[in-house]
Formats: C-alpha cells, structure tokens, sequence
C-alpha cells in the first residue's frame, strides 16, 4: 500500500505531465491556423479619405482601405496593355446601374478622360477627394487618385484613373522614372486569365490592312473637306458668319478662363476648411455635422470668402451622401436612423433591399442662410426648386435609363429658373462659385431638352430622326409661356428651322446645334 506521501507527489507528477501536454497542443493549434490564399486575384479599393491625409495618395503600402473593393478582375473583359485601358464586363455595368453609387453622372469630355460635376469616376463610384490602391494577389503594387471636377484647380498628378467612355476607364501616367503601370504582377494575372490584349506579330498584317483603309477614308474625307473650304472661301457671307462665330466661343471661353482665375483664389479660412474636411470620415453620417458646425466657426463677414469656402462643404456633403449609400447599404434602418439623416440634411428611404439617399429641399438656407451672399442663397433656392421636382418624380437624375426622366414641361421650367439666375447675377456673380455651377446646370439641361445631346432612348427625335408629337408640344409650351428668355428665343428658332422641314433632323439641323452661341444663355 502506497501511503498517503507518494500518492499526494503521483498526484502533482500526473498535473505536471497533462499541463505539458496541454500547451503542447495549443502551440501545435497555433502553428496548423490557416491562411487565407489570394492567388490569382486583381482588387481595386478606395482608401479612407483620414488615411489620405495623412500619408498622401502615393503611400500605398500605408493607406487604409476600405473593407470591399470597387472593382474586380471578374468584372473586368479586357486590359488593353499598351495604353492601360480597362474594358468592364456587361453585367458589371448592369450592377453598377441598378446601384444607387452611380449618380456622379453629369461630365464634360477634355480630349482624354470625362471631367465629372463631382469628380473622381463614374465606373469606380469614386469622387474628387478619393485614391485607389490597386492589389495584385494579395500584394498592394500601386495607388493614385481620380480626376478632379472641372470648377477646381489641383497640381498635376503623377498617375490617376479616368472613364473614357460608358464601359472603359483608362490609368493615366505623367509622373517622372519607372512607371508603376508595367508592373510583371498585374501583367502576369490579365494574361493568365487570357484578358490581356496586345496587337502582336500574328495580327500584324490584319492591322496593316486597317490602318491602309483607315488612310484612304481620311483621303477621301481630306477631298470632301478640301471642298468645302473653297464653297466657303467663294462667299463672303459664310466667311462673315464663320467669323461671328468663333468670335463668340472666343468670348465664351474668355468668360470661362476669368472665372478658373477667381475660383482658385482661396483666403486662408478656405484652405484651413479644406485641410479639415480631408480629416473627416465621409462613412460617418455625424461628419456632415461636423464639417456644417466647423464652416460656421470659420466663416466671417465677408460674404464672398463665405461662398467660396461653402462650395468645399456643398462637394462634401454630396460625396459623403453617396458613401453614406454604400455603408448603410446591408444595415438593419431604423426610425431613429432615418431621423439622423434627416437632421444632417438628407432623406433616406428603402426600395426593396436597397436604401435610396436624396438631399432635403430647404436644408441649405435654413442652416447656413445668413453667412452666404444673396446670390448664393438665390442659387439654393432654384436648387431647392430642382430637387423638389426631382423627389416628386422619384428620381436622382435628370436622365435614366438613357432616357429623360421627368416631364419635359418641368425641364422647360428648371432651364428657365436657372436661367433667371444667371442673369440677375450680374457682374458680381463672376466671382461666385455658385454661378459657375448654376451656368454648367443651365447649359447641360438645355442641351438635353433642345435633343442636342441625342439620347439612345431620347423621347425628341424617333429612330427616323423626326421631332416626336412629345416634342413639339413641349417646345411649344416653352415657346408661349417663355418666348421672352433666351432659351426661349432660342427653341423658337430651332422649332421654325425643324417646321420647314418636316421636322426632320438633317444636316442644317446639326449646324444649327453646333453653331447656336450657348454664350447668350451666360
């Protein structure tokens, strides 16, 4: 028999061996944790606008991303390598407009890329302020940032991302040294997944054959050209006319230059306010109060400087609307959440499992009335007008689905009341922000309503390019009840044009488009 001695030491040996065994075991658990493979995968994120600030839109390897990328390589047909275009595939497209994230849709083109309202691009629901980080198999390769809107004024970028069409963006490059763009990572992934597209030997001969059409048709149309400038050199009336004209796109574009000179003359508070907004986080709905009680704090009596540092928290107010979609997208919404929104100005409501984001009529002047110009709460009023057609028609935008997407009798009446705004602004308004962008609202409407931007599904000309009855209705509303505004005279003169000939769109029909001095609407 053991005695009580040696069974109390067995005791203590037996927990020393378990006690062994046991962190034996956890350390072999620890060793065995998985990890989470990344082969062969192609990510574009955005990263967080706090992290921006911080590191600069270059630093990539310290920028903070967001949780879920904007872009995948499933989502992509084609990388076209030789100038670093990016095709999207059909579906993606699809998602992208069936989402709420794709409202930044108003654009100018500049010969390279589309210079957006609100900046930043269309197919990567990214704005001015944004940067990418792009990641190859897990592995961060590069960043860069998006294009800015056209109404400010940046230093050059050394590599960004521009739409160039409805399903294309394109990466551009202007820094200095190695481009980051070749890079073997994300060469080696596209041609792996056979969606790398480069002209090689095997197509030269095809490509040869091209480029000799392409030659004999620009022969062909050098001849057409050739002869129509000397139709043009034997009257001297056409040369009046010509003359005429690129005098007034001479003075449109000197307006346009005078204004890009006064935006960018920010005063100190203006900077300060845009160093601030940079540290805010648009994925937080508090931010928008935030960025309202800080403009208050920095705004004095000088009205003007106001306008100018209210046009930084307009940018912000709608870019942080769209994040705000995407963030409270798979989000249980509740009352009190609705109710938050609406207090920092905006209105939130579900379509099936999507939330829907619109501005609030009214909240801009109630809230920072007094601390702008009279002719900037003028400019909120006739956006106060705006919106509210567009909330009573259930809408974003004035074009969806390519297509006009409110009654044309109320686009008639928006162009007219940002007309008048435009006019009673005076001299003073050249150097108000806002006038700038009540004109760009102005001339993109117009040239939508009067079918000079030809929609694929556009209600004003039918397939045989003929004025539809639609059509002709409306513009003889806008001619009776506004056939003393300019834009009035103006579709005056181009219904008379259409009725004497049949209502068809041919080519003095066309001329008319594109020889119209859109200056008198300034």
């Amino acid at each position: 028999m053991y005695n009580k001695n040696m069974i109390e030491k067995i005791k203590k040996i037996i927990l020393i061996v378990v006690t062994i065994l046991l962190i034996a075991g956890l350390a072999a658990c620890e060793k065995e944790e998985p990890v989470v493979s990344k082969d062969n995968t192609f990510e574009i994120y955005l990263a967080t606008l706090k992290s921006v600030s911080e590191f600069g839109p270059y630093d990539y390897e310290n920028l903070e991303l967001y949780d879920t990328p904007v872009i995948t390589g499933d989502d992509i047909r084609a990388y076209y390598w030789q100038n670093h275009e990016i095709e999207v595939t059909s579906s993606y497209i699809e998602s992208l407009n069936k989402s709420n994230s794709s409202t930044n849709t108003m654009y100018y083109e500049n010969g390279e890329y589309r210079e957006y309202v609100m900046g930043g691009s269309r197919l990567l629901t990214s704005f001015q302020l944004d940067c990418f980080v792009i990641i190859v198999d897990g592995i961060r390769v590069y960043s860069g940032t998006f294009p800015d809107k056209p109404s400010d004024s940046f230093k050059q970028k050394d590599i960004f991302i521009g739409d160039v069409s409805d399903t294309d963006f394109k990466i551009f490059f202007t820094g200095e040294g190695l481009d980051p763009r070749n890079a073997d990572l994300i060469y080696n992934y596209f041609l792996k997944n056979e969606k790398l597209q480069i002209t090689d030997a095997t197509n030269l001969e095809k490509r040869i054959d091209e480029l000799t059409t392409n030659i004999d048709l620009l022969l062909e149309e050098n001849k057409k050209l050739k002869k129509e400038n000397e139709d043009y050199a034997s009257s001297v009336k056409q040369l009046e006319e010509q003359k005429d004209y690129y005098e007034s796109a001479t003075s449109w574009l000197n307006e346009r230059a005078h204004w890009y000179m006064l935006e960018t003359e920010e005063n100190e508070n203006t900077l300060k306010y845009s160093d601030y907004l940079l540290n805010l986080d648009q994925s937080d709905v508090w931010s928008i109060k935030y960025a309202g009680d800080t403009y208050r704090e920095y705004a004095t009596d000088n009205k003007i400087d106001n306008d100018r540092m209210f046009n930084l928290f307009e940018t912000f107010y709608y870019s942080s609307m769209r994040r705000l979609e995407t963030v409270y997208q798979d989000q249980i919404i509740t009352e009190d959440i609705i109710d938050l929104f609406l207090k920092n100005g905006i209105m939130l409501s579900k379509s099936g499992s999507n939330i829907i984001l619109k501005p609030k009529a009214g909240y801009f002047i109630a809230n920072f009335g007094p601390y702008l110009s009279y002719f900037t709460n003028e400019y909120f009023k006739t956006l106060d007008y705006e919106i509210t057609i567009f909330n009573n028609n259930d809408v974003d935008n004035i074009i969806e689905n390519a297509k006009v997407s409110i009654p044309l009798n109320e686009l008639a009446d928006i162009i007219i009341k940002w007309e008048r705004y435009t006019y009673n602004n005076g001299y003073y308004g050249n150097n108000n922000p806002f006038r700038y962008k009540g004109s760009e609202k102005l001339l993109y409407y117009f040239n939508i309503y009067s079918g000079k931007v030809f929609l694929e599904n556009s209600p004003c000309y039918n397939e045989n390019k003929t004025l539809t009855e639609q059509y002709k209705i409306s513009f003889q509303y806008m001619m009776d009840k506004y056939y003393g505004t300019e834009s009035g005279k103006l579709i005056i003169e181009l219904y008379q044009m259409l009725e004497a000939n049949d209502f068809h769109r041919d080519i003095n029909i066309e001329e008319f488009y594109q020889k119209t001095k859109y200056d008198l609407l300034f």
